[in-house]
């Protein structure tokens, strides 16, 4: 018998023999032969970075920009126009928010106008702007009468405790030169102020004035006025004309005081007027002056929680709190009113409640 055996035979080790499973062109290894930039995390995304990095490569979210000192904030980076924010927003060491006005336009853009206001108490600046946007102030005194010719515009304060708007007995402060406008005047004192017409805010009269009268001109209509945390205080208005006139338009007030001025404090032609959580005590004439054409328009007046000054104290009002005139007939309504009153009022009837 022919007996055949199996056997198998192990291979060999070579212990200097080269693994297969490594492959010549292996990657893995970090390549140190290329030329590595700085790089500059830009977290807020405004183009300048703060915190840098060493790569080859641009990492996510890094940029080769820096010079950011608040990267955190976008409004704050090198050359960047300066805001009303108590911040140095250029990353200057030198402060220049002081009387400090920039013109944000609706395309976002930001403008210094500064130079446009700067004025002194007998010399004002007479800025014209015809563009729509907002005027921001930031805490300081100006002397200006300024004149708007754009469909929306806001004029913003720091607060009525922190902006002031200084006449120097001679101008008004704004003069809405386009019918149509929507205008709101925000976180402002407006005091010293002399003039006709709209001795504060004037929409539709020229505010020509002399000692022997007052003569009107232009006819600006439908304008949207709204006065929010702002003070009207120590103006004098020639002749007793308005401190606020407007045609055919909106008045509203709102968190507002007008107090201490010689003169009618509202008039306000063809006009609604709503007052809310407000003041109008202590002026020497009328405090609103609503006029309409007699039973043929009819307007809303709307008054919500607002001070007219009680009667024997030396916050009422001299002349008559409220008026509704229907011209020319004279049928009208005349109160005088106290402190924290609400009403509404039907001007086609002249009737109030």
């Amino acid at each position: 018998m022919l007996l055949l055996l199996a056997c198998t035979r192990s291979a060999p080790t070579d212990s200097g023999a080269t693994d297969d499973s490594v492959s010549d062109d292996d990657t893995s290894v970090e390549d140190t032969s290329c030329e590595k930039s700085t790089w500059y995390v830009d977290a807020d995304r405004d183009g300048f970075g703060g915190g840098s990095t060493e790569a080859c490569d641009q990492p996510p979210d890094h940029i080769d920009v820096g010079g950011d000192c608040d990267d955190e904030d976008a409004s704050v980076y090198p050359g960047a126009p300066e805001l009303c924010d108590g911040q140095q927003n250029d990353c200057s060491s030198d402060w220049t928010q002081d009387d400090l006005v920039t013109f944000t336009h609706t395309d976002g853009t930001v403008t210094d106008v500064s130079a446009d206001f700067r004025g002194s108490p007998g010399v004002p600046a007479e800025p014209w702007f015809d563009q729509s946007g907002t005027f921001e102030f930031c805490a300081a005194t100006y002397h200006f009468d300024l004149k708007t010719n754009g469909e929306a515009v806001t004029l913003r304060g720091a607060g009525s405790g922190a902006t002031l708007f200084d006449g120097g007995g001679a101008h008004r402060f704004l003069y809405i030169q386009k019918s149509d406008a929507v205008v709101r005047v925000e976180g402002i004192t407006m005091t010293n102020g002399w003039g006709c017409y709209g001795t504060a805010i004037s929409v539709w009269q020229a505010n020509s004035c002399s000692e022997s009268g007052a003569s009107s001109g232009g006819g600006y209509s439908n304008v949207d006025l709204t006065l929010q945390d702002v003070v009207i205080e120590g103006n004098e208005n020639l002749r007793g004309n308005a401190l606020v006139s407007l045609k055919a338009g909106k008045l509203s007030l709102i968190d507002s005081v007008i107090r201490d001025n010689e003169g009618d404090v509202i008039w306000a032609e063809e006009s609604d007027f709503s007052c809310q959580n407000s003041a109008i005590t202590g002026n020497t004439e009328t405090g609103v002056e609503i006029r309409v054409e007699q039973f043929e328009t009819s307007h809303e007046v709307s008054v919500t929680d607002c001070d007219f000054g009680a009667a024997g104290t030396a916050e009422d009002n001299e002349g008559t709190d409220f008026v509704i005139d229907q011209w020319p007939s004279g049928t009208d309504v005349r109160v005088d009113l106290e402190d924290g009153v609400s009403f509404t009022c039907d001007t086609t009837v002249a009737a109030c409640e």
